[in-house]
């Protein structure tokens, strides 16, 4: 599972746009995957793994993922915990 989760100032138009850059990623490396809205303001995108991933190994996996999208526009997307560096972006995990 991917969150994506606005912080202050993020249009979830912007929100979408991400799903769907997400989305084209995970398929690009042989993955599907779905949405799912949290009831909050942000959204998840579910994405099954084979079961030859550990917990770890998924979680390692999911972490590089969102780095990679992160460097493609560090000003609108974080992976920092930090509520500071949340603002006018998506904080991705």
């Amino acid at each position: 599972m991917f969150d994506l989760d606005p912080g202050a100032g993020v249009a979830w138009e912007f929100v979408v746009e991400t799903a769907l850059k997400l989305k084209s990623m995970l398929e690009d490396e042989g993955y599907e995957s779905w949405p799912k809205l949290t009831g909050g303001k942000g959204l998840h995108l579910m994405t099954p793994l084979q079961p030859r991933f550990s917990h770890d190994k998924a979680r390692l996996y999911c972490k590089s993922v969102v780095e990679r999208l992160e460097a493609t526009k560090p000003d609108a997307y974080t992976i920092s915990p930090l509520p500071a560096r949340r603002n006018n972006r998506i904080y991705l995990y």
